[in-house]
């Protein structure tokens, strides 16, 4: 099924500017933070520390014309996923949760579960809430890119794919679809 050298100069490319656009995100809650009067230290060094780590990534492996083939995608989906997670957690770190309440929160938004571990939510910043709630919509709007994104260009068609994951009866023809 995989034949080949995985091609980590797509992989790392596409998660270095997958983190660069992450850290691009921060600059929103770190406007309330300011508007708010509150400390923007939370946000600031998860700017600069995300926006590094992509710059890092991005410029060490230039993206190249190779087509990415469906392991790459795997990969970089689920490495994607981590690291968004990851980074996302800062935040939460540097204000003073909990590193496994930080990436649970993170992890929650991220994948739209709506779930928390943070007890009293109203005595957490107005930031860190505005980042939750970005996380939560974010989340929602990376399962649309998914579709819209990467799977067209790992050659996966979104009606195949509905009809993979559709409920209800189905026809079964002799002839191939």
């Amino acid at each position: 099924m995989f034949r080949g050298r995985m091609k980590l100069d797509i992989i790392f490319s596409v998660l270095g500017r997958l983190i660069l656009l992450l850290g691009a995100m921060m600059f929103m809650p770190l406007g309330v933070a300011l508007y708010y009067g509150e400390s923007p230290y939370p946000f600031s060094l998860s700017i600069i520390f995300t926006i590094s780590a992509g710059v890092l990534l991005s410029l060490r492996y230039l993206p190249s014309d190779d087509e990415w083939e469906l392991r790459e995608g795997f990969v970089i989906v689920a490495f994607g996923w981590l690291f968004i997670v990851l980074f996302g957690s800062l935040p939460f770190l540097y204000e003073g949760v909990s590193s496994l309440n930080a990436f649970f929160e993170s992890m929650s938004g991220f994948t739209t579960t709506g779930a928390t571990v943070l007890v009293d939510i109203e005595s957490h910043s107005k930031s860190l809430l505005f980042w939750r709630s970005m996380t939560q919509w974010f989340g929602g709007m990376g399962i649309i890119m998914l579709f819209i994104a990467i799977l067209p260009k790992l050659g996966i068609a979104g009606r195949q794919m509905f009809r993979a994951e559709a409920p209800g009866p189905r026809k079964i023809s002799s002839s191939p679809v």
